[in-house]
């Protein structure tokens, strides 16, 4: 079972202690707390590269508190915050998370978007949608329109500015169960999905709009090869290389890409890569 973090560089005890121990952090919601008052989570410590991020120990129940309730944070593991950051949507962008539920990456983005413009927030989980919906209407989001289509086949009669496909995947970089039941014919499984729905997201992107792929595991199968697929099924798609200010590895055989590990950030692994359409 291990011997697949040795083969992708992965500290393995470094990985079962993110994973069984897993660090609570959280973000302000701009939203509803542009002052950034938390009431009773002062122990918390600000991140040292986003301002917007905290740390919280890992005993602590962040979804018990006061600010959660009222809205002014959402609980988010910091490598899942990071494909919102990297898309930066702006106020009055048209924008389609394809993959949305339960919304945490949807209502960041709401976030940076001062709750203008317009979400399109998909999902084909009628359940995970139930949870979306009600993280939005505690963290106030009032830009976003949601649908239950499958994002293999989802019709708009529009086309987006910047679009976010955070992909089912085998969930190996956030989950030990995951990794004990992984086999490569899953991964297989997982990358056609992957495909149909990054195929549709870029038919879907306005020319110079942005595409994120993101998937939370390091399979060189559901990553690199999926958007290398992309890029040679599609002459004006660009891969745009990524910066980050904080540890992390380029991708495999694809330097503009990202692989977050959890020796890097004490977080869940990801993968991010951001293409444009010209």
């Amino acid at each position: 079972m291990f011997e697949l973090l040795e083969e992708y560089g992965i500290d393995k005890e470094l990985y079962v202690d993110v994973l069984t121990n897993k660090e609570r952090t959280f973000r302000i919601n701009r939203i509803k707390n542009p002052n950034e008052i938390l009431f009773e989570l002062k122990e918390c410590k600000r991140d040292k590269y986003f301002p917007f991020i905290y740390h919280c120990n890992s005993q602590l129940k962040i979804g018990n508190t006061l600010d959660y309730f009222l809205g002014y944070i959402h609980t988010q593991s910091f490598s899942s915050m990071i494909p919102p950051i990297i898309l930066n949507p702006k106020p009055h962008d048209v924008v389609l998370d394809m993959c949305s539920a339960p919304g945490g990456k949807t209502t960041e983005m709401a976030d940076f978007m001062n709750n203008t413009g317009m979400i399109v927030a998909n999902d084909n989980k009628i359940n995970r949608l139930k949870m979306l919906v009600a993280n939005m209407r505690r963290l106030g989001v009032e830009n976003t329109v949601v649908v239950n289509e499958d994002a293999r086949n989802v019709k708009f009669n529009i086309q987006f500015d910047k679009i976010l496909a955070d992909v089912p995947c085998s969930s190996l970089g956030s989950s030990l169960f995951a990794l004990k039941k992984w086999t490569y014919k899953r991964s297989r499984d997982f990358a056609r999905i992957q495909r149909k729905i990054l195929m549709r997201a870029f038919d879907l992107l306005k020319e110079g709009g942005e595409l994120i792929y993101s998937t939370c595991t390091f399979i060189k199968k559901e990553n690199e090869d999926v958007v290398q697929f992309l890029l040679d099924n599609n002459e004006n798609a660009k891969l745009e290389d990524i910066s980050l200010n904080f540890p992390h590895e380029r991708g495999i055989d694809m330097k503009e890409a990202v692989r977050i590990y959890p020796q890097h950030v004490n977080s869940e692994a990801f993968f991010i890569a951001k293409i444009k359409k010209n």
